[in-house]
């Protein structure tokens, strides 16, 4: 899904968002670093995988976000998913 779906999926909360961002597996040690060049995938949990690149040392990064145990958020990203199926 794009980054404008992830903000439906957080209910429009930039901040929710920049964090998720910002707080990304890498194994650089940089201690700035963001999540750049990202694609958001949905898992069969409804659970999102955002997979990019490392700011700082431009490698493979990645977050994982438990959303498939928020009822909430597994309605806004199946209503999000039926909305890419309808073009």
């Amino acid at each position: 899904i794009s980054r404008f779906e992830l903000m439906r999926v957080f209910d429009g909360d930039e901040a929710w968002v920049r964090e998720l961002e910002e707080s990304i597996f890498c194994t650089c040690s940089a201690p700035v670093k963001r999540l750049i060049q990202y694609k958001v995938f949905v898992n069969d949990l409804h659970d999102l995988v955002l997979r990019g690149l490392c700011s700082a040392c431009n490698t493979i990064a990645a977050r994982y976000v438990e959303t498939g145990e928020d009822p909430e958020k597994v309605e806004r990203i199946r209503v999000v998913l039926r909305d890419r199926m309808k073009g």
